[in-house]
């Protein structure tokens, strides 16, 4: 799959599905999941590449950094985003409880991975530490939350603890309560995310110092357009008699994946570490790495700069997850690849989301989406548009960049009038969309830049 030959990736389907292997654990779920419940199917590729990412780090392994033979976790942040009904909840109970029969499966039996992160940053680091695994000397967990505005809708510093645990790094927690004679640290914590939240919900709570301080680039945010498609009936007595005999399927291939984990770790005894072949290196460089430093070098924001460049170590943990699939711990370029093509979906989530966070581009979005849908069919200019709020030019580019890649709005070349019009976007203007946006995703940054000024 080539992402960025999708008319609009935030509509990536079944073309997502088919990056993973036919008969694989993850491609068993995937096609038993969507079945079930409907959704966008990037949801269902984050609940399972989480569950995955775990299961691997959890029994040692781990990626290898090489420079200074330091490890990296193999964890994974997802914050899904989506209106209410769109599944979110769904998805992710539905990952738990399917993770839960594959582990009773396979006979494991450590403790539940699965912690709500809220409360006091005190319950937190109690909950964590019940978690400590002292053979691998780490504290291996799944963060959970079905109503993600409350990780940050907190007078306590969770989200900077986030920071913290996201790093994989042994911290100090000097709270009262583990000064009494308590333990103050979380060793070694590797923790996936998957957290869930309507954007009217997190977007009051969710400040600058979060999108500043880091937080914002830790995760892989999840903005899909909710379609009919995704819309699903719960199924009758025989339909649902098929789609639990491939659940039931999925749970014996994860069976036989433990296996192979159990037998694979034992070989490697000394080391679990997970490491790319200097051909995957190359592919990674190539096809990721140098664009987004031409995206950098072309004037890109600092923010979505440090989303760039956390996507292409969490490329490397999916390349290890592919890597395991075919019982090996050498990340080989059809890894890498596979992997590079759920970056480049990504990617497309997280600038639709470029502008969450900031209270001043929201608050101008907010005010120029009621003047453009006023225009009607005719559209309105951006000259038109910076004369009812006034501000600069730059900002106001930032503000009307964030509606076309949310989709709420599209522009296109008008002829008749020779100039550029912004629309909102309606089911009759769907196929203008798609082609702006195939236009958006095909052309250079400094293209774009050079339209803009065409027009302004």
């Amino acid at each position: 799959m080539d992402a960025e030959r999708l008319s609009d990736p935030l509509r990536a389907g079944q073309e997502l599905f088919d990056v993973f292997p036919e008969d694989s654990l993850p491609r068993q779920y995937l096609q038993w999941s969507r079945k079930a419940f409907g959704s966008p199917h990037v949801y269902h590729v984050a609940a399972i590449l989480v569950c995955l990412a775990h299961e691997l780090d959890s029994r040692g392994f781990y990626l290898a950094r090489g420079i200074d033979r330091g490890r990296i976790p193999l964890t994974l942040w997802f914050l899904m985003l989506g209106g209410s009904a769109s599944g979110k909840s769904t998805i992710i109970h539905a990952a738990q409880d399917f993770w839960r029969d594959v582990r009773k499966a396979a006979n494991v039996h450590r403790e539940d991975p699965w912690i709500e992160p809220e409360g006091s940053p005190q319950g937190l680091v109690v909950a964590l530490q019940e978690l400590y695994d002292a053979q691998h000397d780490q504290t291996s967990a799944i963060f959970v939350q079905t109503e993600g505005a409350k990780i940050f809708n907190t007078r306590e510093a969770v989200a900077e603890m986030l920071c913290k645990i996201y790093d994989g790094r042994t911290f100090q927690s000097n709270y009262r309560r583990n000064q009494k004679g308590g333990n103050p640290f979380v060793r070694n914590p590797h923790v996936s995310l998957l957290v869930a939240s309507t954007e009217e919900q997190l977007a009051p709570h969710f400040k600058d110092q979060h999108r500043n301080g880091g937080i914002f680039t830790r995760f892989c945010w999840l903005n899909p357009k909710f379609t009919k498609a995704d819309i699903r009936l719960p199924a009758d007595h025989a339909g649902a008699t098929t789609i639990n005999d491939l659940r039931d399927k999925a749970v014996d291939t994860g069976g036989f994946w433990f296996a192979q984990l159990s037998v694979l770790r034992k070989l490697k005894r000394v080391d679990g570490a997970f490491a790319l072949t200097p051909q995957a290196h190359e592919l990674l460089e190539t096809d990721l790495f140098e664009p987004f430093k031409d995206a950098f070098e072309d004037g890109d924001g600092d923010n979505m700069h440090g989303v760039r460049m956390r996507l292409i170590e969490k490329t490397k943990v999916m390349g290890a997850i592919f890597a395991s699939l075919r019982n090996s711990m050498s990340v080989k370029p059809e890894d890498i690849e596979r992997a590079i093509a759920i970056t480049k979906i990504l990617l497309a989530h997280a600038k639709s989301v470029s502008g969450f966070g900031s209270s001043e581009i929201h608050r101008h979005a907010v005010k120029l989406e009621h003047v453009i849908k006023a225009a009607g069919d005719k559209g309105v200019s951006r000259r038109v548009l910076y004369r009812h709020v006034r501000i600069d030019k730059r900002m106001m580019d930032q503000v009307i960049d964030t509606l076309l890649d949310r989709g709420v709005v599209h522009e296109c070349f008008d002829r008749s009038r020779a100039g550029s019009f912004v629309h909102a976007t309606s089911d009759r203007g769907q196929a203008i969309q798609e082609q702006q946006q195939e236009r958006r995703t095909t052309n250079t940054l400094a293209e774009r830049l050079q339209h803009r000024r065409s027009f302004s």
